[in-house]
């Protein structure tokens, strides 16, 4: 039914922070609770540097959605968490 944004991070988040935007370094990721990490970004070739990067620290494959994700996958990701939503 919704979804709940608990960070955004990025690489450059200076570049946003100086913009009054509330954007956290990609280390914080460590320290926040979430179920899926969306990276929303176009580029295949900067998809798949962030992924290394998430990897890196510690994200798990199943839990990176991004607009090449199988209808299936988000199906299935978002089934889970209106389940578990509903608890």
């Amino acid at each position: 039914k919704k979804c709940q944004l608990v960070a955004w991070v990025d690489e450059d988040y200076w570049e946003y922070r100086r913009c009054c935007m509330d954007v956290d370094p990609l280390e914080s990721i460590c320290s926040n609770d979430y179920d899926y990490v969306v990276i929303a970004n176009l580029t295949p070739t900067v998809i798949d540097k962030m992924k290394k990067n998430l990897y890196d620290y510690g994200v798990e494959q199943k839990k990176i959605l991004t607009i090449f994700t199988t209808k299936e996958q988000r199906d299935e990701a978002l089934a889970i968490y209106l389940e578990e939503s509903e608890k």
